[in-house]
């Protein structure tokens, strides 16, 4: 499968000439998910965003909609026969968002702008690894459309370095003035949620492999971010516990498959206490020290055996 191909390899690259900025609702964010009330993220977003053009109005999804995932959902959409003539040689990109307000994805490659409805195999992207956060039934999630410039440019900027890949679209004034322009032309559906989604896991967690920066072995310093990957972690309250301490309520992502962790200073017992009010938790706190700690990860579908994980030194 194919994603994002049509054009958006120079667009990185054309934007540090132009030196302006694309109102893209973000990046792909592999960090840790949180759950908003869908509305007030809606309150905050229109409050500190920029004033926008409408860009087309969503047919579907809308907001409230619940999307089965099976059969294959169909988005739709329509934009104005004025926006389709301005922007003839333009695509429409469309971002999926979460409850946080963060780009997870993608839907399709990008669209013609007189195309008006899109088959989204979620399931399928899924499994392939193209929404990489994961989608959870109960979550809000809203799609946002904006353009993104066509092809047609004069060449390559003489003034750049040679070569395919280092080739610097040269746009006429005018057709940089009309991707200014772009800019302002968005549009979102509103929040809806997902059914019909794979469900959960619900069994025992394993870890499987433990990313570092010390590769092939499961050690690294203090301060730096591991990534443990596994299988049956669940989407919000994972436990990972890290010698005598670790860490409460840490969620996971890309299907249950991935949990962060950043190498402590100091552990303690109170770590995996959810109130650590002295009243409630009086264990003392060691210094994360170089040698060997055990780790492994808890939850609802019970415990991953041990890892013998080694802090190496300490950059903080």
């Amino acid at each position: 499968m194919q994603h994002h191909q049509r054009g958006f390899v120079w667009l990185p690259l054309l934007l540090a000439v132009l030196g302006i900025l694309v109102v893209s609702g973000g990046a792909y964010f592999l960090n840790a998910k949180s759950s908003y009330p869908a509305a007030a993220i809606s309150e905050q977003i229109q409050a500190n965003a920029p004033s926008s053009t409408l860009l087309a109005t969503f047919v579907f999804p809308n907001a409230g909609d619940k999307v089965s995932v099976s059969p294959t959902p169909v988005v739709r959409w329509s934009v104005p026969s004025a926006v389709q003539t301005k922007f003839k040689d333009f695509w429409i990109v469309l971002n999926l968002i979460d409850s946080s307000g963060k780009q997870i994805g993608s839907i399709g490659d990008g669209y013609k702008i007189s195309d008006t409805s899109a088959k989204w195999d979620i399931l399928t992207y899924l499994s392939g690894g193209f929404y990489p956060a994961g989608l959870y039934a109960g979550e809000s999630y809203r799609i946002q459309a904006t353009l993104q410039g066509g092809s047609k440019s004069l060449g390559c900027d003489p003034a750049m370095p040679a070569g395919p890949k280092a080739c610097v679209p040269l746009y006429s004034p005018e057709t940089q003035e009309l991707m200014k322009e772009a800019q302002n032309y968005t549009s979102g559906s509103g929040w809806f949620t997902f059914g019909g989604l794979p469900p959960e896991a619900t069994n025992t967690p394993i870890i499987s492999i433990i990313y570092t920066d010390q590769a092939p072995t499961p050690s690294e310093f203090v301060g730096r971010e591991v990534v443990i990957q596994g299988s049956g972690f669940t989407h919000q309250d994972n436990t990972v516990h890290f010698g005598s301490g670790g860490a409460k309520h840490v969620p996971s992502y890309g299907n249950g498959k991935n949990i962060s962790y950043t190498i402590p200073a100091s552990i303690s017992p109170c770590d995996l206490v959810d109130d650590s009010t002295s009243s409630r938790c009086a264990a003392p706190s060691e210094e994360v020290t170089p040698g060997t700690y055990d780790l492994y990860i808890s939850n609802a579908n019970g415990q991953s055996e041990p890892v013998k994980f080694t802090v190496v030194g300490s950059t903080i």
